[in-house]
């Protein structure tokens, strides 16, 4: 704008501008961090892991996505092939071709847990309780806990058992067991052990079958499993 009199520029009155005023967020105070140590939890501080000596055993199945041609040099190919033989074969020997460990099972159900146990013992005056069966690298062991009626004070308890099927026994003598009286029943316990190494006495598929005989006044009174024996397979 001018003025007419003396033509001079009169100046604008400048205003002040104001911007509009954004909301401050505020800081949300900081979690403090705390440090746990394994050990306040029962966990052990250190993880330790045994590694084997030798050379790995590498699977066939590792290097069957590699496409080796026949025509690649020649030679080469021979010595691909002899790597990947020599890979596969080195180390520890596969399960199939390891040493076959043998192991006893029982072919019956715990005795002392069936519903009638306590019928037969009342009915045979024995009975077969508990067979625990341990098995390891080069033996196996089994425990046999054997429950008898008090008829008398004088008891005699024995285990008979044959590898071959009844062709042939053993008998051995059961000890009894101290404080396992209750008044009208007495237990008895017999424990042998067969070594299954490669000098052992088992081999895969074969049984062990047995029985118990309770001698007293003059009687006896067995235990077969109501007739049929028990029997315990060597398995691999």
């Amino acid at each position: 704008m001018c003025d007419d009199d003396n033509q001079r520029p009169i100046r604008e009155k400048l205003v002040k501008s104001t911007s509009l005023k954004t909301t401050t967020k505020k800081r949300e105070p900081q979690r403090r961090k705390t440090v746990y140590f394994a050990d306040a939890f029962g966990l052990d501080l250190e993880s330790v892991y045994l590694i084997q000596s030798g050379q790995p055993s590498v699977p066939s199945s590792a290097f069957s996505h590699l496409n080796i041609s026949d025509d690649l040099n020649g030679g080469l190919t021979h010595e691909c092939k002899d790597l990947v033989s020599e890979l596969t074969n080195c180390g520890v020997p596969c399960e199939a071709s390891a040493n076959k460990i043998l192991k006893l099972q029982p072919d019956f159900p715990e005795p002392f847990k069936l519903v009638d146990f306590f019928d037969r013992v009342r009915s045979q005056k024995v009975c077969l309780q508990n067979c625990f069966v341990t098995n390891s690298d080069t033996k196996v062991i089994i425990k046999c806990i054997i429950l008898v009626i008090n008829l008398s004070f004088e008891k005699n308890v024995k285990f008979r058992y044959s590898k071959d099927n009844w062709k042939t026994w053993s008998d051995m003598v059961a000890k009894y067991v101290p404080n396992s009286s209750n008044g009208w029943s007495d237990k008895f316990m017999v424990e042998f052990c067969f070594n299954t190494n490669s000098s052992g006495e088992l081999v895969a598929g074969q049984k062990i079958s047995f029985a118990v005989c309770f001698s007293v006044d003059g009687k006896e009174y067995w235990d077969n499993n109501l007739g049929s024996n028990y029997t315990l397979t060597c398995h691999v």
